[in-house]
């Protein structure tokens, strides 16, 4: 199944995407009286603000070019670093590209400059999104944190709360409460000026179907599965129309009719083979629909094909448990216990091993912060 990141790539991959330490961050204040930077900059803020809007209709690739484009605009122009909005942009450029190192020292010199509500709102936003990338997850008094955050924004009358909903969305998603999920993912929808463009109404279906599948609701599923596909139609998506028998194939194997969800998982995998943009998970929900199936060899083969997939495109890449219990249980079920047992021992070495790995990361991160602190 996919996660909330993982389908938002796939819809117009928008990586909020991939996404948080301790929130040093929150100590800074929404000022009272915000100062105003020079009026000249009004229109050109104007559209740079419509341009930020506008990036949620956009696929990764095309936003990072997009957002290159607004960057060399403002460079001819002498006094581009006087105007927050300059910081705001670069810094949403090098997220765009998986470039964060300097996206704090970037919205640093837009401290001085005086906060808008609207620059407090896109400024805090990816600082929350950078300690989201570090921790990983998200506490239940740090989602506190930024539901206080959000609620601020809110008052301010900031048009961009929508980027504030639409992360509490994903983290209450990928904190299995999907129904704060749903209830910011509707707030999301409410509060953005672009709710209307067709690929936002693309990428709120999606959701709602992921949302619907996490609960198991099959009436919501077939629902929002159907406005998908019709408007995947109507616009000629052919990657919405392709994700729509990924969510068939969801909805089949909940119903017990295992030979369809097979059909339509297959269909899904094989076009994303063609394109050369397949994903760990699209090898696993046709190896799964097999297993259901009782189709035991080729359980095996395509949960095999992922891992030397892995090996080529990934070498960090581990399998997960739930791969392994079920690649384990194909050979033990076809009588192979021997191969079934190794399995498990490489389920166990495996997740020794990412434990460790993930430990000296750690420990580097820790002592690369102490040292730049000692330096400071």
């Amino acid at each position: 199944m996919t996660t909330y990141l993982t389908t938002l790539a796939k819809v117009i991959t928008i990586v909020i995407g991939s996404v948080c330490t301790a929130f040093l961050f929150f100590s800074c204040q929404h000022q009272d009286s915000p100062k105003t930077y020079p009026t000249e900059y009004a229109d050109r803020d104007s559209i740079l603000k419509n341009r930020l809007i506008a990036m949620d209709t956009l696929s990764a690739k095309r936003r990072s070019a997009y957002l290159e484009r607004a960057l060399d605009e403002l460079e001819q122009e002498q006094d581009y670093k006087d105007n927050p909005y300059y910081w705001i942009v670069k810094s949403f450029h090098e997220r765009s590209l998986n470039s964060r190192d300097s996206i704090r020292s970037n919205l640093s010199n837009v401290d001085s400059m005086g906060l808008t509500p609207d620059i407090y709102a896109l400024k805090e936003y990816l600082l929350i999104n950078e300690q989201i990338a570090i921790d990983k997850h998200i506490d239940a008094e740090r989602m506190e944190q930024i539901i206080h955050e959000r609620n601020k924004i809110e008052r301010s009358q900031s048009v961009f709360v929508y980027l504030w909903d639409d992360l509490l969305a994903m983290s209450f998603y990928n904190n299995h409460d999907p129904n704060k999920s749903l209830h910011y993912v509707k707030e999301y929808m409410m509060h953005h000026p672009l709710r209307s463009n067709d690929r936002m109404r693309q990428r709120y279906y999606d959701i709602r179907f992921m949302i619907a599948q996490r609960v198991e609701d099959t009436v919501e599923m077939e629902i929002y599965l159907d406005s998908c596909r019709q408007l995947a139609v109507a616009i000629q998506d052919s990657a919405a129309l392709m994700r729509s028998y990924d969510y068939e194939g969801q909805l089949y194997s909940l119903h017990g009719r295992h030979d369809q969800a097979i059909a339509s998982f297959r269909k899904f995998f094989n076009y994303h083979q063609r394109t050369g943009k397949l994903q760990f998970y699209m090898f696993n929900n046709l190896a799964k629909a097999f297993y259901e199936s009782n189709q035991l060899d080729s359980t095996i083969k395509y949960l095999e094909m992922s891992e030397e997939w892995g090996k080529q495109t990934d070498k960090r890449h581990v399998r997960t448990l739930s791969e392994l219990d079920m690649l384990s249980d194909a050979y033990a079920s076809k009588g192979d216990f021997r191969k079934a047992w190794l399995i498990k021992t490489k389920q166990y070495e495996d997740f020794k091993t990412s434990t460790l790995e993930l430990q000296r990361e750690k420990m580097a991160e820790i002592s690369t912060k102490y040292e730049t602190q000692k330096k400071d």
